[in-house]
């Protein structure tokens, strides 16, 4: 009888470290889970950042654009005057 109760007190004790040591390689994958979470919503943020800015440039290039073929009609319009 001394002998079951042993066998199953160990059981009970090797359960228990196995439950604790479930538990702490949880709590570091939820760790971990949380810092990828993190970083990912930063690069989300910084994609969007920098897609808003590719606007901006692009909308930049179309006015530069723009100006210069202003600039070239209006070159063109004097050199024609001074001929």
């Amino acid at each position: 009888m001394v002998v079951a109760f042993e066998d199953g007190f160990s059981a009970v004790k090797a359960i228990k470290e196995e439950f604790e040591e479930a538990s702490v390689n949880a709590l570091r994958a939820k760790s971990r889970l949380e810092a990828l979470k993190k970083i990912i919503d930063e690069k989300e943020a910084k994609t969007a950042e920098l897609e808003k800015e590719n606007g901006n440039l692009d909308d930049k290039i179309v006015s530069l654009t723009s100006q210069d073929q202003a600039l070239d009609s209006t070159i063109q319009h004097y050199r024609d005057v001074k001929r």
